[in-house]
């Protein structure tokens, strides 16, 4: 498990020349605290709505808070890892392997985590097709651009 997790903190979510790359996993868990946070601080008809889809959870909130961190699933992906040209070569050094045609840098993380999210989505959970294109919309749709029929 600690190699697991070692070799996807390579994978970087946010970078900027000043502090360099944060982690994906850690932004994507950054953010799904924040919610959690924002939760805490909506009313209690507020809060019911949010978790209501979630309400045959053991643990509503979490879930929740759970799929709010797979919004950036889009960057765990080869297409947008390798926007950062240095990265290709550490990446290959820590084992990752990737197909050519999965690496075209010009593809939206949003989309491809909404594909991914979708066949995550209706197969692991089980849901309606259309159930998990709604969902995944509104999960990877977070830059307010939205794929398919929602």
């Amino acid at each position: 498990m600690d190699d697991y997790l070692l070799k996807n903190k390579r994978l970087w979510g946010k970078y900027n020349a000043e502090n360099g790359y944060h982690p994906a996993v850690y932004h994507m868990l950054d953010v799904a605290l924040v919610a959690g946070a924002i939760f805490e601080l909506l009313d209690s008809q507020e809060q019911e709505l949010l978790i209501g889809p979630f309400k045959h959870s053991k643990h509503p909130l979490a879930a929740l808070q759970f799929l709010i961190a797979l919004h950036d699933l889009g960057k765990l992906t080869p297409g947008f890892q390798l926007k950062l040209k240095e990265w290709e070569s550490l990446l290959s050094e820590q084992g990752f392997e990737w197909e050519s045609v999965l690496t075209d840098e010009n593809t939206n993380h949003g989309y491809t985590g909404y594909f991914l999210l979708t066949e995550l989505l209706s197969q692991a959970l089980n849901l309606r097709k259309e159930a998990a294109l709604g969902l995944a919309n509104a999960v990877a749709g977070h830059h307010g651009s939205f794929f398919g029929a929602i």
